[in-house]
């Protein structure tokens, strides 16, 4: 049973998500290199394509709270740090980096770092959104 969304509204700067943890299993990486149609022959047979952690990692924090209609996805900046391997259990930690009122839109946000289950960082940065005022 997944979590409760929490509104937007709740949100602070500071605020910390609960940490999502997910297994890059090889079936999840055939769908991702399917569904993109990434033909890398780098990514056979062992090594995760670093998109696919970070849309994992995105997927799951948009998970974590409610997405108010209009919202915008505008930035992104990431850093990979490490490689990940085919059933890699990583878990991804999120943070409320800024929260800004600016007119009729709100601005959030949110710093992103997942780690191995060998507590190696493979991914740090921070995502922004751009979101209509309720």
């Amino acid at each position: 049973m997944s979590e409760q969304q929490i509104k937007y509204e709740e949100l602070n700067t500071g605020f910390e998500f609960s940490p999502s943890i997910f297994k890059m299993d090889s079936y999840t990486v055939k769908s991702y290199l399917e569904a993109t149609e990434d033909r890398n022959i780098l990514y056979q047979p062992d090594i995760v394509p670093p998109m696919a952690v970070a849309a994992l990692a995105m997927m799951a924090m948009s998970e974590k709270f409610e997405l108010l209609p209009g919202t915008v996805h505008v930035s992104q900046q990431l850093d990979f740090m490490n490689i990940v391997e085919i059933d890699d259990t990583l878990t991804s930690y999120c943070r409320v980096s800024r929260k800004v009122a600016r007119g009729k839109f709100q601005m959030l946000t949110i710093g992103i770092k997942v780690l191995n289950q060998r507590q190696d960082n493979v991914l740090a940065g921070e995502i922004g959104f751009i979101l209509p005022m309720n």
